[in-house]
Formats: C-alpha cells, structure tokens, sequence
C-alpha cells in the first residue's frame, strides 16, 4: 500500500472515527443493559440498545459491516485478501485505497478519490482527528518525506514495550 502510495505522489493519511460503534446501523436483535453508575438513574432501570456498543460480542463485526457497506456504496471495493483493505479504479486507473482498522483509516489517492470517497465519508460519519504526512497509526511511526517517500518503522513502540518490561517495572507476587 505505501509503495503505491509513494510511487503515485499521493500523501499518506489517517483518520479516526470517532465512537465508531455508536455510528453504526440499528441491531437486528433486542438487547437490554444496566446504565452505568455515572448515569444518575434509577438502578431499578435497563437500558434499550438500538445500535451496537462497545462490549458486545458482534460489535466489531456490525461496525466492519456499516463500514463496508459505505465504502461499497461509493463504489470502493473489498479486496479478495484482505478484508480490510479497500481501492477503486477509475477511467482503469487505481484513484484511492484505505486500509480499516475497526476506527482508524489509513488513506491514499487522487483528487478524484478525495472528493468521491473522502469528502463523503466525513459526511457520512464523525471524525475525530485527521492527520497526514507523519503520524502514528496501530503502533507503527509513518513519515512522508518531500518526495513522498514514505518510511515505516516501531521505533517508539518497542522503546515502550522494552520500558514496560524492564526488572524495575515488573509485578511480582
């Protein structure tokens, strides 16, 4: 993705949606909950779900599916490898791909793919931060240099991960 990304010239970018589950489609089952203790309500009361949450077992899957169905609506397709990537082609020429990690899209196209996909997904859905050219995203440090080069590396990830596991933090019993 990043090499095609790079040898196009397009910029690399990331989005995150924000409470993505609560933007997905209504539940086609009944689901009944306790409100939470910050609710202030009676504790006698349940709660009616109509859209999934965060918590329930399917709601990954329902908010890919909500995902999936938009993109398809746009007409993104699914590839045949990974679920979670997405492209289109247009006048036979590949104008944009996403790549889906459940609230986080990593983007790349054309103009044309901007304002046919990009630009109807915000309106589509909430977002709660963009970014572009050097971000993080699932742990992995992505930087754009001038010439669109892109470098990908775990860097700050591991350098958390060797700090987590060091003697001095570990728990013991």
């Amino acid at each position: 993705m990043f090499s095609i990304m790079a040898s196009k010239g397009w910029e690399v970018n990331m989005l995150d949606v924000s409470h993505a589950f609560l933007q997905g489609d209504p539940m086609d089952r009944i689901v009944f909950v306790r409100p939470p203790p910050e609710s202030n309500c009676n504790d006698q009361l349940v709660w009616k779900l109509n859209i999934c949450v965060y918590g329930l077992p399917d709601a990954s899957k329902l908010w890919y599916e909500k995902v999936s169905k938009e993109l398809g609506k746009l007409g993104v397709t699914s590839s045949i490898y990974d679920a979670a990537f997405f492209w289109i082609h247009h006048d036979g020429e590949l104008q944009g791909m996403i790549c889906v990690h459940v609230d986080d899209f990593i983007w790349g196209g054309s103009e044309w793919f901007i304002r046919t996909v990009i630009e109807p997904l915000h309106e589509e859905f909430d977002i709660k931060s963009m970014s572009n050219g050097s971000f993080e995203y699932l742990g992995l440090n992505i930087e754009q240099r001038p010439d669109k080069a892109i470098s990908v590396d775990q860097l700050q990830y591991l350098q958390n991960f060797a700090l987590s596991t060091s003697p001095e933090n570990l728990i013991t019993k």
